[in-house]
């Protein structure tokens, strides 16, 4: 990643602009010698921060393998054991579940216009016929958790 940058550097710089750049990043001190810590292993912010590495792929790329969505559920769910996540499992009950999916899709991204979700935090699946599990943030475990009501009652959901 730091090469891809740096070449980048150097073709929007020129050389001799980089060259100055290429000096500062070598005496730039590693976090640990800045008196940055690095967050312990196990805890909430050292889980986040590895679903983060794992997510946000330094070519932009939205794609993870199976083996990395495998650890992303994995942190998920030591965050759900920290009470930083929580879990619940909704039974679909008046709707196909395509149509509760796709409705409660176009209801959180409406609501999502005044405080959008943390999705990197969110997991949602399918169990069986009717069941729908969610892991997500406490805030934002109120919206899903409406929309999938709305979306599964329309005409009954105030």
């Amino acid at each position: 990643m730091r090469t891809r940058f740096l070449a980048t550097v150097l073709v929007l710089m020129g050389l001799s602009g980089a060259v100055c750049y290429i000096l500062i990043a070598l005496k730039s001190p590693k976090p640990a010698e800045r008196g940055v810590s690095e967050p312990k292993e196990g805890t909430v912010e050292w889980h986040k921060r590895e679903i983060l590495r794992i997510l946000k792929k330094p070519d932009g790329s939205l794609m993870i393998t199976q083996e990395e969505a495998e650890r992303v559920a994995e942190h998920q769910r030591q965050l759900v054991k920290l009470g930083y996540l929580q879990e619940r499992e909704f039974v679909i009950t008046n709707r196909p579940m395509k149509e509760v999916m796709r409705t409660s899709g176009e209801i959180m991204a409406e609501a999502e216009r005044s405080r959008p979700i943390q999705r990197e935090f969110t997991d949602t699946a399918m169990r069986g016929t009717n069941g729908l599990f969610v892991r997500a943030l406490p805030e934002d475990m109120a919206l899903i958790s409406n929309a999938i009501r709305k979306a599964d009652a329309p005409h009954t959901a105030q």
